[in-house]
């Protein structure tokens, strides 16, 4: 199953700021992680992009993370992620 059009877009911006991400679908809605070595401004750089563009937000994640990674959080905004 590919993954939705807007996480494509996410993934896309992402790439284009140098930001290495990791989107994982959960129970929960999909659960995005974030290169751990990665400067923390373009986690702000990133999450802007979330809720200005893309008209979504980020909820609470509470799950363990791989090593190597930091999470920012569950998507949520569901309008956006069904396209």
């Amino acid at each position: 199953m590919s993954p939705p059009k807007s996480l494509e877009r996410l993934t896309q911006y992402a790439a284009r700021i140098g930001l290495p991400v990791k989107i994982e679908e959960t129970e929960q809605g999909y659960r995005l992680l974030v290169d751990a070595q990665a400067d923390v401004g373009l986690d702000e750089m990133l999450i802007g992009y979330i809720k200005d563009d893309m008209g979504m937000g980020l909820d609470d994640d509470l799950t363990p993370v791989p090593l190597g990674w930091r999470r920012l959080g569950v998507i949520i905004g569901r309008r956006e992620v069904d396209d």
